[in-house]
C-alpha cells in the first residue's frame, strides 16, 4: 500500500457543475437553523459518541454491530482526515 500521508483532496481542483437558479434558495431555512445550532449540536453529538457503546442484541448481532463500527472508524480515520 501506498504511503498517501502527504496527501490533501483538498489541493483537487473540480469544477463545481452549473447550478439552475430556480434551485438556489431550496432549504434556505433549514439550512439556516442548521448553522444557528452547529455549536450545541457538536457538543450533543460528542457527548453522546463519547458515551455510546454498542452491545445489545444477540451474540451475533453485536459481532456485526462491531464489525461495521470498527470499518467505520477506518473509514473516518483514513479517508476524511
Amino acid at each position: 500500500m501506498a504511503d498517501n500521508d502527504d496527501f490533501n483532496s483538498s489541493d483537487i481542483e473540480v469544477p463545481e457543475p452549473a447550478q439552475n437558479p430556480r434551485f438556489k434558495r431550496r432549504g434556505e431555512q433549514s439550512i439556516r437553523e442548521i448553522i444557528e445550532h452547529a455549536h450545541e449540536d457538536r457538543v450533543a453529538s460528542k457527548v453522546f459518541e463519547k458515551s455510546f457503546t454498542f452491545g445489545r442484541g444477540a451474540p451475533l448481532t453485536q459481532t456485526t454491530q462491531k464489525l461495521w463500527s470498527n470499518r467505520f472508524d477506518a473509514v473516518r480515520l483514513h479517508t476524511f482526515k
